[in-house]
């Protein structure tokens, strides 16, 4: 898998794009010079001629990177705020510069860009008889990268892969939701085999959560209002047919509750507490920092709803005592049975404000 740095156009935006190329300079630049006090500046206004340094502040010059994001060509447009960012850095008084280093991401100049380089370096480098100016174009960095084993993660291509074996896993898993919706219709189903599955499943997941103190217990919404709420999509016909196997649920829940008090409340607690990581997993990912977070909810219910059940499932799977005779479908029906009820009783997705 090839990347290079349309890479973070394509996946980010332009704005996005810019802060991810200077989040990777640093990373390669950090493993480039380990040991070293390589750090990033936070710019509160405007340009200040300075994304990445290695030294000490103020105490001796630095090496300083300016990572400007251009991507196709170095114009007029550009060449100005190359000149701007210089002048800010080499006229700062909170520093001194042994170096400066300009960052693009465009791949290679032309020939008229080489030499308007080459004039404006030597005309400051002249000027400033004590800096040296380089650039690092995008081949370059590119080529840094590498050899410092930083590419795939800077490219998030490890992430990729990783993600792609979930999507695969997850689509094997759930391509079967009108076979278990078609289960779910089927009274015998939900009666026996079903009922004893559940029971099996739910008591080693029980046996496996932690202990955490009780949440306070309100109400749940109407299902519908909160499908509605939360723009839930994949598993509105389940959700609506709860109530032929919910009952199942809560007697396995009774049972549960008997032989040591409030142990529905915890795993409950437990589910929630999943939901809430994944949530927040997925906030802090968003780039776009003017959508709010239900809108961001409301985009990935779907998604967030599938991850808590794969969740539970990788708890069923790693504990110590799992029924090997329940294969993955039946496995999923139970865990999305439980999921279903999580979510009517307010334990997974956003509760609807009251009216």
């Amino acid at each position: 898998m090839n990347r290079n740095f349309s890479y973070f156009k394509d996946e980010y935006g332009v704005d996005g794009a810019r802060d991810k190329f200077e989040d990777a300079f640093h990373t390669i630049i950090s493993s480039l010079y380990k040991g070293e006090n390589v750090k990033t500046v936070k710019v509160k206004q405007g340009d200040g001629g300075i994304d990445v340094f290695i030294g000490d502040f103020g105490q001796k010059p630095l090496k300083v990177y300016q990572c400007k994001f251009f991507l196709d060509s170095i114009g007029e447009s550009q060449k100005d705020q190359i000149r701007s960012s210089f002048k800010t850095a080499i006229e700062s008084t909170e520093f001194e510069i042994e170096e400066w280093i300009l960052c693009v991401p465009y791949q290679e100049l032309d020939t008229k860009e080489h030499k308007w380089w080459a004039d404006w370096k030597t005309k400051q480098e002249t000027a400033y008889k004590n800096v040296k100016i380089t650039l690092y174009d995008g081949k370059t960095i590119l080529d840094l990268a590498h050899q410092t084993g930083t590419y795939n993660s800077v490219f998030e291509i490890e992430d990729s892969l990783a993600i792609k074996n979930i999507q695969n896993t997850v689509q094997d898993l759930f391509s079967k939701t009108e076979e278990i919706s078609s289960k779910l219709d089927n009274l015998t189903y939900v009666t026996e085999k079903l009922s004893n599955h559940l029971g099996k499943v739910v008591n080693i997941l029980v046996k496996n959560i932690q202990y955490s103190g009780l949440k306070s217990k309100i109400l749940p919404p109407e299902p519908e209002n909160k499908m509605t709420y939360n723009d839930l999509k994949k598993y509105k016909s389940t959700i609506r047919k709860y109530g032929e196997f919910g009952t199942k649920l809560e007697k396995i829940y009774s049972t549960l509750n008997d032989e040591k008090p409030n142990t529905q409340t915890r795993f409950y607690n437990n589910i929630n507490d999943k939901y809430l990581l994944i949530k927040d997993d997925i906030i802090s990912k968003s780039i776009d920092k003017n959508i709010t977070e239900i809108d961001i909810i409301r985009k990935n219910s779907d998604t967030i709803f599938d991850a808590v059940i794969n969740e539970m499932r990788r708890d069923y799977i790693n504990s110590n005592n799992f029924d090997k005779d329940i294969d993955n479908g039946e496995l999923h029906t139970c865990l999305l049975v439980i999921a279903v009820d999580a979510f009517i009783s307010c334990h997974i997705l956003e509760r609807p404000p009251e009216i």
